[in-house]
């Protein structure tokens, strides 16, 4: 499976260095912003259903197949745990020699990965763990993961836990038949770096995203594979985290946030798209919220999650228009946003509440 960008958006690479890169995704606003027209009407809010029953143990991670197939990656009692949901009931898989899931991806019913501390694939009867070269480093683990098919997927990692501001990034590449580390030799200006999302679209081309330190500013970093090396892109914003990354009709948008001018402590969405050779900084209103979390919306436009200082947030985005509304009930700050890649299911999210966490869905 690929997943083809439109060829206006198809960006050659500017900063060339062999690499390859993972971990968490965000959108932030800035006054530089590029104005889209205003054409679209506004949607009307996202109608919230939650589950009866939530996914055992500690679930970070959704991914959609369909809305009768559904899985949940974490842990539970410091074991890796890949939690099926068939439209009716959770089933559970703990996963032997791995610790703990941070992410998944599957091309089909017979193809996925689920990454964390390691990596295991799911054949469409069992999981089991394939050996997967880290950095010789403790700290080391994969953030992200996105499978095309059998015989190609991405995961990204890092070497010191998120937003730390220590340690670097790292690049895993899956050929079918075994895992390649690349460890990028990164700008001596960068004091750290991490990578929170990855996008492969076919064999030739792939993006990753994260986070740039440099004297303690935070950068948004844009990662570019052509087919022989990973270079860094341009960056239209100056400051950032970019935490996601979601083909929508063709188009590739990344999302986050960054810092608001004059506030040691809030931040604001930030979302860009890729058109042509550069990537471009998309208007939404003013507000603050740090967002984790992207998908397609079905119709060419992006509907991102995250939360601000009192309740979640639900960001959306289409043809120039951006409009922001409440999660669902009872959601906290943590949340992963996810609907299937053919856009024919609900739009799910796993978040947590005061009772701990729970999956909601909206048709």
């Amino acid at each position: 499976m690929s997943r083809t960008i439109s060829t206006r958006k198809r960006l050659l690479a500017t900063t060339s260095i062999a690499v390859m890169t993972s971990a968490v995704t965000a959108l932030a606003l800035s006054s530089s912003a590029i104005a889209e027209s205003n054409t679209a009407e506004s949607p009307g809010p996202l109608e919230w259903e939650t589950l009866a029953e939530a996914p055992p143990g500690d679930p970070r991670s959704l991914t959609v197949i369909g809305d009768d197939n559904v899985w949940a990656v974490g842990s539970e009692a410091g074991t890796a745990l890949a939690s099926h949901w068939n439209g009716s009931a959770w089933t559970s898989t703990e996963v032997a020699g791995l610790k703990y899931f941070t992410d998944a991806s599957f091309s089909g019913d017979s193809d996925g990965w689920a990454v964390g501390d390691g990596a295991a694939y799911w054949d469409g009867s069992a999981w089991a763990s394939v050996p997967t070269p880290l950095p010789d480093n403790t700290n080391a683990w994969l953030s992200a993961v996105d499978t095309v098919s059998p015989d190609l997927a991405w995961a990204v990692g890092n070497t010191a836990m998120q937003g730390g501001g220590e340690g670097t990034a790292f690049i895993q590449h899956w050929n079918g038949t075994e895992w390649t580390l690349t460890e990028p030799k990164f700008p001596s200006e960068f004091t750290a770096v991490d990578l929170n999302d990855v996008v492969s679209v076919d064999a030739d081309e792939a993006w990753a995203v994260g986070t740039a330190y440099r004297g303690g500013v935070l950068e948004p970093l844009i990662m570019h594979w052509d087919g022989t090396q990973w270079s860094i892109q341009d960056s239209p914003a100056p400051t950032g985290n970019l935490t996601s990354l979601a083909v929508s009709d063709g188009e590739l948008f990344a999302s986050g946030f960054s810092p608001v001018e004059n506030s040691p402590v809030d931040a604001g969405p930030l979302l860009m798209r890729l058109d042509d050779a550069d990537w471009t900084v998309l208007e939404t209103p003013d507000a603050t919220g740090w967002f984790y979390s992207s998908i397609p919306d079905g119709d060419g436009g992006l509907i991102a999650y995250g939360y601000d200082s009192e309740s979640s947030q639900v960001l959306r985005w289409n043809s120039g228009t951006a409009t922001y509304e409440a999660g669902p009930a009872g959601s906290g700050s943590i949340g992963v946003i996810a609907t299937a890649t053919d856009g024919g299911s609900a739009i799910w999210l796993l978040t947590q509440g005061t009772d701990g966490w729970f999956v909601a869905y909206a048709k």
